[in-house]
């Protein structure tokens, strides 16, 4: 008779076991996927900090940018060609996009507006300087005149 009340407690302890491997599973299993998480929300945190942190630097040689486009209407140097087409390829290829609202729809968040003037209401009417993005966010809003209904 001790061998069955033996075995009853050992069958006891088993269940026991087994409840408390399964809760340690899954303990483990949501701290592994705590881990993972919190390893991709580093990344991407990592890439907003490495992405934008050059922003002000970019903002400021968009100015000189203009100032090659600029120079560039004036004068028929292929050498400015050169050098503005490969400014623009360094700048796309830091994630800058340039913003073309001509004949578009004013967009408080993507222009600013210099002016009203004759045209139809809310329509671009032109483009004094031209306006960009960096990973999809306005670091440059485009200045625009903007027509103010006839």
């Amino acid at each position: 008779m001790p061998k069955i009340k033996e075995t009853k407690h050992e069958c006891e302890n088993c269940k026991v076991a087994e409840t408390k491997a399964f809760e340690m599973e899954n303990l483990y299993k949501r701290a592994l996927a705590d881990y993972i998480n919190l390893s991709k929300r580093n990344e991407e945190d990592k890439f907003k900090i490495i992405s934008f942190a050059n922003e002000i630097l970019i903002t400021k040689m968009l100015g000189v940018l203009d100032d090659l486009e600029e120079s560039q209407k004036h004068s028929k140097s292929d050498g400015i060609d050169m050098v503005i087409s490969k400014f623009k390829k360094i700048l796309n290829d830091a994630g800058v996009s340039e913003v073309n609202p001509e004949n578009g729809i004013f967009d408080p968040i993507s222009h600013e507006a210099l002016d009203l003037i004759d045209g139809e209401k809310d329509k671009i009417i032109t483009v004094n300087r031209k306006g960009y993005l960096l990973f999809g966010k306005v670091i440059r809003p485009a200045l625009v005149s903007v027509g103010k209904g006839n």
